[in-house]
């Protein structure tokens, strides 16, 4: 009985494998894979990839962002509040000064798709972590599966 429990498990483990987040409708769509198809058509891919912490409970997403001097991968925290926090190591890549805590940051991250928000420099062990003021402006589709996103204006 108990391995027959397992395996009922790890099948319900998949079952969900990409999503959509629209912050400002307060939806998450889960979508299938016709649906998946149909939802990406017309949105940007972006770059981003999958962590595990807490000891491999919790599942965070971070957001590729291109920069002079490399890539740099920004937690996407649908429960942050009104600012985007970069990492005092990461700073000057972004153009701002490590020691000044309150700035504002205006970029490109892709065409189409721009950072605009209020910054917070601090010591984090990450590069940096997007909340409210980039995440709100965009619909997000995730295929946790395949470790692919995508991004839209969002139009609400």
């Amino acid at each position: 009985m108990q391995r027959k429990r397992k395996e009922a498990a790890a099948e319900l483990d998949g079952i969900v494998t990409a999503i959509t987040i629209d912050q400002t409708a307060a939806t998450i769509t889960i979508e299938t894979p016709d649906s998946l198809k149909k939802r990406v058509r017309n949105m940007t891919p972006m770059e981003f990839r999958l962590g595990r912490e807490c000891s491999g409970r919790c599942l965070s997403a971070f957001l590729g962002i291109r920069t002079p001097s490399g890539m740099t991968w920004m937690n996407m925290d649908t429960g942050a509040g009104g600012v985007t926090l970069i990492a005092k190591d990461q700073a000057a890549v972004y153009g701002l000064d490590p020691n000044a805590k309150e700035q504002r940051l205006k970029m490109d991250v892709v065409p189409g798709i721009s950072l605009d928000s209020p910054v917070l420099v601090t010591d984090m062990i990450m590069d940096g972590n997007l909340g409210q003021p980039f995440l709100s402006r965009y619909v997000i589709t995730l295929d946790l599966k395949t470790g692919r996103c995508w991004f839209a204006p969002n139009q609400s």
